[in-house]
């Protein structure tokens, strides 16, 4: 299925688009449980994974809000995420993602037509291990979360890049993996969805696109 309308810029997710995150997802689901289990030993990864929708929609920290969801307590909300930022000083989170193979062929030859750019919840780190194979050069605009201090799913982050780059939401596509944290305030504003599925759940209606390799994107925006 082709694209049928015009589109002057398209936005990459980062972790897990363009990056493999599964390593870096698995650690954060130990590291929660690790947090965690000390006031709720019952919690494990299927319970992680069955709150991480609704952590996905807050705003804030993944981890952060996924630890909320899991203990109500304040004072063992607040003593568990100290604990996960102890333990996560131990490791690098760039360490833990992996530029998929096919990425630079394929922005490459999507540069070729669109102004391509990246929305991405991810450290400076990140666009050094992009520059490092050679894929950050063929995008436009290079900010990421940390540059604004701002992060998906907040409206404010998809706008503050609108501004930057002169991008009209309307011709504008965003492909990530996130529901809750990317498509759907992406398209309350506007913007074509290509969902990048890794997980199995049920298609939302605010999904226009779903790929699961990058090499998809050639097909309908080709």
């Amino acid at each position: 299925m082709k694209i049928t309308k015009s589109i002057d810029w398209i936005f990459f997710d980062a972790g897990g688009v363009l990056l493999d995150e599964t390593k870096h997802e698995e650690r954060r689901i130990n590291l929660i449980l690790e947090a965690v289990k000390g006031y709720k030993p019952e919690i494990n990864k299927e319970y992680i994974l069955k709150v991480r929708p609704k952590a996905s929609g807050m705003l804030g920290g993944l981890t952060t809000n996924i630890i909320k969801l899991l203990l109500l307590d304040q004072v063992q909300q607040e003593s568990a995420i100290k604990k996960v930022k102890v333990l996560d000083k131990k490791a690098d989170q760039c360490g833990y993602t992996f530029v998929r193979p096919e990425a630079k062929e394929v922005v490459k030859k999507l540069t070729g037509k669109y102004n391509l750019g990246l929305l991405a919840n991810q450290p400076v780190a990140t666009k050094e291990k992009l520059d490092k194979v050679g894929i950050l050069q063929y995008f436009k605009f290079q900010g990421v979360s940390e540059d604004f201090h701002l992060r998906k799913p907040d409206p404010k982050f998809f706008k503050v890049i609108f501004k930057t780059t002169g991008a009209d939401p309307k011709v504008s596509v965003i492909i990530d993996d996130n529901i809750e944290r990317g498509l759907i305030p992406a398209k309350k504003l506007g913007m074509t969805t290509v969902w990048y599925k890794l997980e199995d759940r049920e298609v939302l209606e605010s999904i226009d696109f779903t790929i699961s390799s990058l090499n998809e994107l050639l097909k309908i925006f080709l």
